[in-house]
């Protein structure tokens, strides 16, 4: 098992300022809001950070691709807050921020690219206790 090591990095938050412009903090389909294909793809990690969630409708049930920005996130766009400049997952869930702090004045940096993410990966032991897990 591997945790994975991200960075907020400037074309993310880019894309989260696009869609505060367009929709503030209301609901929106990611897809509807003129981002690069690189951005939509790396939207989702915004969640690691707290500043988007995913949208659940009345029954709660979650919406694909429906996503809104938190009041972490609003915070955080006006300049009001500080975020850890990098924080870490694992199977999709954050598990530990660093210490250091950015501003959205003071974020920079583009996205990394595999080999850069693979290298800062750490490796965890777990018991292979999962039904119907494959490794290859």
């Amino acid at each position: 098992m591997v945790k994975y090591r991200h960075r907020l990095n400037k074309p993310m938050v880019m894309a989260l300022s696009k869609m505060y412009g367009l929709h503030r903090q209301n609901p929106c389909l990611i897809s509807e809001i003129g981002l690069s294909h690189s951005q939509i793809c790396n939207f989702q990690k915004l969640r690691y950070w707290g500043i988007i969630a995913k949208f659940k409708d009345n029954e709660g049930d979650r919406k694909g691709g429906t996503w809104f920005i938190t009041n972490l996130g609003a915070n955080f766009l006006l300049g009001r807050i500080k975020l850890s400049l990098r924080v870490w997952s694992w199977r999709g869930e954050k598990t530990e921020e660093e210490s250091e702090q950015v501003s959205i004045f003071q974020v920079d940096a583009g996205y990394q690219y595999r080999p850069e993410w693979i290298e800062e990966a750490e490796s965890i032991d777990e018991p292979q206790t999962r039904i119907g897990r494959f490794e290859g």
